[in-house]
């Protein structure tokens, strides 16, 4: 099986929910250049 590269986010459960400043935070980039999802 091959080995996937670590993440920033290999620490986090499944079901983790993140604001975009923290995934700004954990990618290091401003968070303006997060997108946020939603149901459209």
């Amino acid at each position: 099986m091959a080995h996937h590269p670590d993440t920033p986010f290999d620490d986090l459960e499944p079901t983790a929910v993140l604001t975009a400043a923290e995934v700004a935070e954990r990618i290091r980039v401003d968070a303006r250049s997060v997108r946020r999802g939603g149901p459209r």
